[in-house]
């Protein structure tokens, strides 16, 4: 391997942790003509290859210019240098977030909020691992795009997936604004992550409610609850607020067995009037009675209403990240302790769990508890009968039906737990 010194433009700089970084480093000359300073990162050997591959780049340049000047000379205009761009990922991944496809409402063909908040996840990482965005766009092959892939699959096919479906889409975008002229990452098959089929039936649910509750973590306890008759996804669970709780027994054309379920002491039916985030979807969610009192006092419990507000920040809602880790916890916790009592195979069901199960749980208990798939998805906002409307877009379906689901599977959990309390 060649010394450091012998090659142009590659300098050392020793960090405060004893490791040394590597950067490419142009002259004035070259910063004048659009080249920049390049972080080659801490390998030695990925840094000499990589200050080779630049300086190449200067002498094709240099060569041009060359021919450039002796095409010219003779004539009256001055002879002209250019510059092929070089886009870098880090521009290409900002070009992007400011375009329309990212910009623009959902409603006018552009992101959700959760999407765009997905892919700058991803982005983040595709960012970094293009030498921390300052690898060209034109430098990216198809082997590097499996070598990505090879890497990611060793974490999780559905990380892999992610990560490799959002780089195709910028690459995508990449050949549409002409910055490259094929995406090699057309020809890279994408896994396919196995559906998850979990569940968490009411005995992992109770073990991980009663380790929160040792914990301190009310938050938790509720919103297991309210992911299991919500059948809604974990973030429409935390943007839930005094707004969109309303009461919902006013409708003549609800069967009265099924408000009889759902009538709590004050003589409400009482849920949450909500839109899907994902799917842009509204939905009328009513509550078990049992549940009513402790909404009500979350929601008391701040200014802003947030039946889940951010410990520090009240006047906002819980972040999805400090939630998940709040869940874990009180899981692991549960875990722990079905170990200490001997029942080894519960702990290893309670460790497979996710609070994402909880929305397919609660759908499964009230399809075999006798309600109607119609019933069904006007609660959990997957199907939309029919062709779409404005009030598809701008109310919810079918609240009646939304009622008779969790009547139905309110009646099917009090059968439940009368023949327990029998047993």
């Amino acid at each position: 391997m060649p010394k450091q010194r012998q090659i142009p433009r590659l300098f050392s700089q020793p960090l405060a942790d004893g490791s040394t970084a590597w950067h490419w480093k142009p002259s004035k000359t070259l910063r004048a003509a659009g080249f920049v300073n390049v972080k080659l990162g801490a390998n030695k050997r990925v840094a000499i290859a990589e200050a080779d591959r630049l300086n190449d780049q200067v002498e094709t340049w240099r060569r041009g210019a060359a021919e450039a000047d002796a095409a010219a000379e003779g004539s009256e205009a001055p002879p002209v240098r250019k510059l092929p761009r070089v886009i870098r990922v880090r521009e290409l991944i900002r070009d992007y977030k400011q375009s329309d496809g990212w910009t623009l409402l959902p409603d006018q063909g552009g992101l959700s909020v959760a999407t765009r908040a997905d892919y700058s996840s991803r982005l983040r990482q595709i960012e970094h691992w293009a030498l921390g965005g300052d690898l060209p766009v034109r430098d990216i092959d198809k082997a590097m795009i499996k070598d990505l892939k090879s890497e990611l699959l060793k974490q999780s096919v559905s990380k892999a997936a992610q990560v490799l479906r959002v780089l195709r889409l910028l690459l995508n975008w990449a050949v549409d604004e002409g910055v490259i002229a094929l995406n090699p990452g057309d020809s890279v098959k994408i896994p396919t992550p196995p559906s998850r089929t979990t569940m968490m039936p009411a005995r992992i649910r109770d073990a991980i409610a009663e380790a929160a509750a040792e914990l301190d973590m009310p938050d938790v306890v509720l919103g297991i609850d309210l992911a299991f008759w919500m059948f809604q996804r974990q973030r429409d669970i935390l943007d839930l607020g005094r707004m969109a709780w309303r009461e919902m027994g006013s409708l003549e054309e609800v069967e009265q067995r099924h408000l009889a379920r759902l009538v709590d002491p004050k003589g409400r039916v009482m849920g949450f009037r909500l839109c899907q985030r994902k799917t842009r979807t509204w939905i009328d969610a009513p509550l078990p009675p049992m549940l009513h009192a402790t909404v009500e006092d979350a929601m008391r419990a701040t200014n802003h209403g947030y039946v889940f507000p951010h410990p520090e920040r009240p006047d906002e809602a819980m972040p999805s990240w400090m939630f998940q880790r709040r869940f874990r916890e009180a899981r692991d916790a549960a875990a722990a302790v079905a170990l200490i009592r001997g029942q080894d195979e519960l702990a290893a069901r309670i460790w497979t769990v996710q609070y994402r199960d909880l929305r397919r749980t609660g759908m499964s208990f009230a399809k075999d508890a006798g309600a109607r798939l119609a019933w069904i998805t006007e609660l959990s906002g997957h199907a939309v009968i029919g062709r779409k409307t404005i009030l598809d877009t701008y109310m919810p379906g079918d609240t009646a039906a939304a009622i008779a689901c969790v009547a139905t599977a309110v009646a099917h959990w009090q059968r439940q737990q009368l023949q327990e309390k029998q047993a």
